[in-house]
């Protein structure tokens, strides 16, 4: 198979030299595992091709390709001599990093598949990977349908803590993530971040300490050994213990100490100390202002107007207009609402104030019409009257027409009912506005 592949592939693999030099490397490569103990693998680029989005059973699939690069001066060649720059790698076993997410579902857990692996005369070895990251995620839905979700995906290497991941300037700077070609049905993926968590900065350095020091008891090889598999179990107070032991020097150790003995009060944590990948997700709202604001909008807008028809027909009808309005446009959003939300959506608590005060101020306006339709012969207090004239002529602007003021000179009551519906709409008009401003523009 090997002799078949160089004579069909020679131009495509580099030819005899480049097969020349994978027989030599891999003659004098050495992978073992004491020797790897810990390597520094820096993240060059990422790539998210599709983000599939499952609001049913609260899952968020990514899928994409990953650049890795790390340093292996057991690999390096002289150029000079070879006659080569680069060189792909095929059956070679060389070190490479073997990751895996931390935080799958049960069922379908993440996959991370090696595409390419090359490197050049210097030793830096670069893996090409494609990826596909699978994660639960607690919807938050206080802002739909123009909700941002932000979904992060954790994973390390399958030997915890053996290898320390770096962010390439180039990916923090966002240059090298590529977003503009991702399809995602229903969102846009507007941000990609790669996180580091700062322990295992910490940890990585001690192990890199741990693996320039020349152990030469066995006892102390012993202890390294057992450290690693205390990776998982009570890290902290093995590491602690093994440094004594060795009378090994840390930097600002009372910071380190501190750091690996709080660990979140469980030691058992192994996903409190890893690497993840955080999309930011925004819905695809279009529909939002046609089918959820402005109907909301313009009901609320029907039933504060109504107070300008002052306790008559119209003005009840207006508002029991404007109720059933609410509720043909609630069985609309209704159908754009997920199926079930840990969170009440802004858009739905607005919705549902709008309809219990034009329900309040329905039945406020019934009552207060019933009022100045009363025949009594009994007036009502001179305080009362005088009330009644500052708000109608002072506050209001919306004094009692001369019309009105004869049809309603048998009716005491009448400037006093008017003047307490224009005080509950001035009163709901100033709520209205404070609660649309503070739900929809602040």
């Amino acid at each position: 198979m090997m002799a078949n592949c160089r004579i069909s592939c020679r131009s495509c693999q580099g030819g005899d030299k480049a097969w020349r030099l994978r027989d030599y490397i891999a003659s004098h490569y050495d992978n073992a595992t004491n020797l790897n103990l810990s390597r520094v693998v820096s993240i060059e680029s990422v790539r998210i091709n599709h983000v599939d989005v499952d609001e049913e059973k609260q899952v968020v699939r990514a899928y994409g390709r990953m650049v890795l690069s790390w340093n292996d001066t057991k690999v390096a060649w002289d150029r000079n001599q070879w006659e080569l720059s680069w060189l792909n790698f095929y059956w070679i076993q060389i070190w490479t990093p073997q990751l895996m997410q931390i935080n799958p579902t049960s069922i379908n857990p993440g996959t991370v598949v090696s595409k390419v692996l090359a490197a050049n005369y210097t030793g830096q070895v670069y893996m090409w990977l494609d990826f596909s990251f699978v994660a639960p995620y607690n919807f938050r839905y206080e802002d739909y349908p123009n909700d941002y979700q932000h979904v992060c995906f954790k994973f390390d290497d399958k030997q915890y803590f053996s290898v320390r991941f770096v962010i390439a300037d180039k990916v923090k700077s966002k240059k090298r993530e590529e977003l503009t070609e991702t399809y995602s049905t229903g969102w846009t993926l507007e941000n990609v971040e790669i996180n580091v968590s700062p322990t295992l900065f910490v940890i990585n350095n001690i192990f890199t300490a741990m693996n320039k020091m020349n152990l030469d008891h066995g006892h102390d090889r012993l202890s390294l050994k057992i450290l690693k598999m205390h990776t998982r179990v009570s890290f902290a107070h093995s590491l602690l213990a093994f440094c004594t032991a060795v009378n090994l020097k840390l930097q600002d150790s009372k910071y380190y100490i501190q750091m690996l003995g709080n660990w979140r009060d469980d030691p058992f944590d192994v996903q409190s100390s890893n690497s993840e990948l955080c999309l930011g997700l925004r819905r695809n709202a279009v529909y939002f202002t046609t089918e959820m604001l402005l109907p909301a909008l313009i009901t609320s807008t029907i039933t504060i107007s109504s107070v300008l028809f002052q306790l008559s027909t119209v003005q009840s009808v207006l508002i029991a207009l404007s109720i059933l309005a609410q509720i043909i446009a609630l069985t609309l959003i209704n159908s754009r609402l997920p199926t079930f939300a840990i969170h009440t959506p802004t858009i739905l608590k607005y919705i549902g104030f709008n309809l219990i005060s034009s329900t309040f101020l329905l039945l406020i306006s019934m009552i207060l019409w019933k009022l100045s339709q009363s025949n009594t012969t009994i007036p009502p207090h001179h305080s009362l009257n005088q009330f009644a004239y500052f708000i109608n002529n002072r506050i209001a602007l919306l004094p009692l027409s001369s019309e009105e003021v004869n049809e309603n000179s048998q009716r005491k009551y009448a400037p006093l009912a008017c003047a307490l519906n224009n005080l509950t709409f001035l009163i709901f008009l100033a709520l209205y506005f404070v609660i649309f401003v503070g739900s929809f523009i602040l």
